[in-house]
């Protein structure tokens, strides 16, 4: 699964942004081929055949479908924001969240608190400076599921370049298209880059990035382009000015075509568009205004049915930021006080307004992920970085994936031999505890109660195998209120 995150033109091209121009103020990773040294020994261990089975167990609780866009579905809880924390200034914003929940964004530092640093948060680590490219200012949009984060930042010279980060290998320079400056705004699967850069020219191109051909030109409709999204089938889409300076949302193929985006017409004839996200589906949002207005729209935009308007909060600025796979919105609506709310448009749900931290008057959401993640910032004046979570019924379900097993023989380690099986644990928005059920795929079956542990962690099956194999192994997961995850199956030799 791709990160859905953050769709923002960097800030080296502020002075061209297409959305002036508006009017406007998860396949989980694979897990390792074998687990680290001394079977991740930092994990926390469940010993799964010393649990008592539970009586009567599972056949009440049948496993839900796996997770799938749903028309209707209704939100039974959303979790107060959580504070990311800073850099050690006062400010922070988040922009982008992969499948895993890493999130990335820019934070103040406590040498400068005026400036901004790229940052890096997970769970475990906290908030961890991402550094620059030898300038004072950074700044994170994207992550993907690999870990690798997209930005820009400031170089020795002063000028914005667009970067790329790895864990070990820390922030390359991507380059330019010929001009001063460039950013990225996405990242997919594949490690392609998306974004907008100078050209020797002074116009503002998008650009798509490979490892194999580094940066290539993406053209625009004839005056300036950026490109804010990309999905792992390689769609992007963005914006482009016609040379009569009209913008309008526009998509590339995966084999370069550019194209605008059908159905805006009829009543919405002459208006000028933006597209911010694409899904793995294809579905678009972005925004669209009426010509001299001053009034943005959001929109979702299907092949099939063209342009549908989003509802608002009843202000003059709404912006979708970014889409997940069940068709999911998350970005921005004022309202009537021209105030900015983060919100959720959800196919068939009403609109859903994101909890403030005590004390603020406004907030936005910029990205999500298949999880019901939702990252953003609350605060208007002292922007601060944020979590929500989103369960839905019955998307509530928690979510067992990232399995592996290893088959310990006899004698491989001393005094022990069985099964080790690593796991993941995902269930937003409920803290557990878990009853789980494995089958071994031998006939034993182990039913494993009130494990509190969430995130990734291992059993351990202390009886080894007396059939050869392979052996199908396949575990579920059930919470407090009786939701069964779907069935999560890996091999054991």
């Amino acid at each position: 699964m791709r990160a859905l995150h953050a769709h923002r033109l960097p800030p080296a091209f502020a002075p061209l942004a297409l959305a002036a121009a508006l009017a406007c103020s998860d396949t989980p990773p694979a897990a390792p081929a074998a687990p680290p040294a001394a079977l991740d020994a930092a994990l926390p261990v469940v010993v799964a055949d010393t649990a008592l089975p539970r009586p009567g167990a599972d056949s009440a609780r049948p496993a839900l479908a796996p997770r799938a866009a749903a028309v209707g579905r209704t939100a039974v809880a959303v979790s107060p924001p959580i504070q990311l924390g800073t850099l050690g200034g006062p400010h922070s914003q988040a922009f982008g969240i992969n499948s895993l929940g890493h999130i990335v964004g820019r934070s103040t530092t406590a040498t400068n608190p005026f400036r901004f640093h790229a940052f890096l948060w997970t769970p475990e680590r906290g908030m961890v400076d991402l550094g620059t490219l030898g300038g004072d200012f950074s700044d994170a949009t994207d992550i993907s599921d690999a870990g690798q984060v997209v930005g820009s930042s400031l170089t020795e010279s002063g000028n914005h370049h667009a970067f790329l980060w790895s864990e070990g290998d820390g922030m390359a320079d991507l380059g330019t298209l010929g001009g001063c400056c460039s950013g990225a705004t996405a990242i997919n699967a594949h490690g392609h880059v998306v974004g907008g850069s100078l050209t020797a020219e002074g116009a503002n191109h998008a650009f798509i990035w490979t490892p194999e051909a580094g940066m290539r030109d993406l053209g625009t409709l004839g005056g300036f382009s950026g490109a804010r999204d990309i999905n792992d089938a390689g769609v992007i889409v963005g914006a482009s000015f016609t040379p009569e300076g009209r913008v309008l949302a526009v998509r590339w193929t995966p084999d370069g075509r550019l194209e605008e985006l059908g159905g805006l017409d009829g009543e919405l004839e002459g208006w000028s568009s933006g597209a911010n996200a694409v899904n793995e589906a294809g579905e678009i949002a972005g925004e669209t205004s009426p010509p001299g207005s001053g009034t943005v729209y959001g929109f979702r935009w299907l092949q099939s049915t063209g342009f549908e308007l989003l509802q608002t909060l009843g202000g003059c600025c709404t912006q979708p930021r970014a889409i997940n796979d069940a068709g999911d919105i998350v970005g921005s609506s004022q309202d009537p006080s021209q105030n900015e709310r983060g919100v959720m448009w959800r196919p068939g749900a009403p609109l859903l307004l994101f909890e403030l931290l005590p004390g603020d008057a406004g907030s936005g959401t910029f990205a999500l992920n298949n999880h019901g993640q939702v990252v953003g910032h609350s605060g208007a004046v002292v922007p601060r970085a944020v979590l929500w979570t989103v369960r839905t019924d019955p998307d509530g379900a928690p979510v067992v994936d990232r399995l592996h097993a290893v088959v310990l023989p006899p004698g491989v380690i001393p005094g022990l031999s069985g099964v080790w099986l690593r796991v993941r644990l995902t269930d937003p928005g409920d803290a557990g505890p878990w009853d789980w059920t494995i089958d071994w795929g031998d006939g034993a079956v182990h039913t494993t109660q009130n494990v509190q542990r969430n995130g990734e962690f291992a059993f351990l099956r202390a009886a080894p195998y007396t059939t050869g194999g392979p052996h199908t192994i396949t575990v579920t997961a059930t919470d407090p209120g009786g939701l069964t995850s779907a069935p999560a199956t890996t091999s054991g030799q």
